[in-house]
């Protein structure tokens, strides 16, 4: 039989000496090993006395029987944060909602719960942790943190600890037991008729206007805007596909995305103007390359920049001057030159496809029309606002603004959900709520008018 340090309680319980601590080693019994035929044991250390060492081992017998038991772990939840980036979440979720996710683990979650053990988290640390956030400033150390904030972190915390429970690390969501700060609705904000014509006037002078018109007239969202192809737009029939959406990660580089959603990708209809100024604007990228000395191609970006990528000038004259040497017989690393920057140079790329053993093709330029910024471009919407005395009044305000002018004028909200790409109409329903009441009251006075019956003329009897 084992000894224990301590008095001997019962055959399944027995309390520990420590000094000025109380606590009690239970022993679980395991069954029998099919194996050997010897009976297995578990010992486990719990802190209290034997009051509280008879109910763990009772907890720890049921979740056994019912097949729930997790074995304690000594991972703490830094670790398991760390691991569920790098193995769960960078494979299976968008680079842009992993890039957020990585800032909120190591920027927030790791400092504050990394030192729990994860089998040890309970709600009541999610909760005081939801508490001290709402408490704390902002990185910028002006603005407290808002609650929206905090329900990101919240919703980054869920997902990760969901992931620990089907992998058998927990037996249950300690954050399924918290509720996360109610999200504050801010006031929406759009534009009227006499605000969006200030607005287009003022952006007729900037290389902005036929994108801001589209965004507009379209209500279509940033990234999707930035990722048109002229192959997506048909001017003939005013039509327009949305089949993916354009991000810019962390790095700089872009990434084209899928529609998130079956209803993301979609036809919107053009508006007669809308057709003619992007026509007007094809016509002016069609003559811009042929001064360039290239062409339009029909998967070239709408809305685009001519862009060299950092230090590529300074690359083109090293190769040049490589290349001259190379000619006269000199020795030099031109070969060399071209395979290091091939990588990160289109012109050293272009020209390694067409390079001679005799290194004769003179070396020029690619054009490169790189894609806009999507900081740039909300940067620029506004400025042009706040000029033209438009308060708060950002480039997502265009998606608002078209969405409450089409509720506004009696189209129905499956149409706007079809155009506004939403995944369902409750969504569309759900944001533009503020607008519904007022369109039920014109049509009751519509349904009034429609079904209350028109008194007839009386008749008028003439008598001789």
């Amino acid at each position: 039989m084992n000894e224990f340090n301590g008095k001997r309680m019962n055959d399944s319980i027995r309390k520990n000496k420590n000094k000025g601590k109380t606590s009690c080693t239970i022993v679980v019994p395991l069954g029998k090993d099919p194996d050997t035929g010897r009976y297995l044991q578990k010992w486990i250390t719990v802190k209290g006395g034997v009051t509280e060492a008879k109910l763990k081992k009772a907890e720890i017998i049921h979740q056994m029987k019912t097949g729930t038991y997790i074995e304690p772990g000594k991972t703490t939840l830094k670790e398991y944060l760390e691991d569920w980036l790098k193995n769960h979440a960078k494979p299976n979720l968008a680079p842009r909602t992993y890039e957020g996710y990585e800032s909120i683990v190591r920027v927030h979650l790791a400092p504050a719960l990394g030192r729990i053990i994860l089998s040890q988290l309970k709600p009541e640390h999610i909760q005081k942790y939801y508490s001290d956030k709402l408490k704390s400033k902002c990185l910028n150390k002006k603005n407290l943190i808002s609650p929206r904030t905090v329900r990101r972190h919240s919703m980054c915390l869920h997902c990760a600890l969901e992931t620990a429970v089907k992998m058998g690390l927990l037996y249950r969501n300690p954050a399924d037991a918290v509720d996360p700060p109610p999200d504050t609705q801010t006031e929406m904000h759009t534009m009227d008729e006499d605000d969006i014509r200030v607005f287009l006037d003022a952006a007729k002078r900037t290389a902005y206007y036929p994108l801001f018109y589209t965004a507009l007239y379209t209500g279509m969202r940033r990234s999707e805007l930035l990722a048109l192809r002229w192959s997506d737009i048909d001017l003939l029939r005013c039509q327009l596909s949305v089949s993916r959406s354009l991000h810019q990660l962390r790095d700089r580089s872009f990434i084209f995305r899928q529609p998130k959603t079956v209803k993301g990708r979609r036809l919107i209809a053009l508006t007669p103007s809308n057709a003619l100024v992007l026509k007007e604007h094809k016509e002016n990228q069609i003559a811009q390359r042929i001064v360039l000395g290239t062409t339009l191609k029909e998967d070239d970006l709408v809305f685009s920049q001519f862009s060299y990528p950092r230090n590529e000038q300074k690359r083109i004259e090293e190769l040049e001057a490589a290349r001259i040497k190379y000619n006269q017989g000199l020795p030099n690393s031109f070969i060399d030159l071209v395979n290091k920057y091939i990588t990160v140079s289109p012109t050293a790329a272009q020209y390694a496809n067409k390079l001679t053993e005799t290194g004769t093709h003179k070396i020029e330029a690619v054009v490169l029309f790189a894609p806009l910024l999507p900081d740039s471009m909300s940067n620029a919407w506004s400025k042009l606002a706040k000029r033209n005395g438009l308060k708060d009044c950002h480039l997502h305000i265009a998606r608002h603004s078209m969405a409450s002018g089409m509720l506004k004028m009696g189209i129905h909200p499956a149409v706007v959900q079809q155009r506004l790409g939403h995944a369902s109409i409750q969504i569309t329903i759900d944001t533009y709520s503020h607008i519904l009441p007022g369109l039920q009251e014109a049509a009751a006075l519509r349904l009034d008018d429609w079904m209350t019956p028109k008194q007839p003329a009386k008749a008028v009897v003439l008598r001789k």
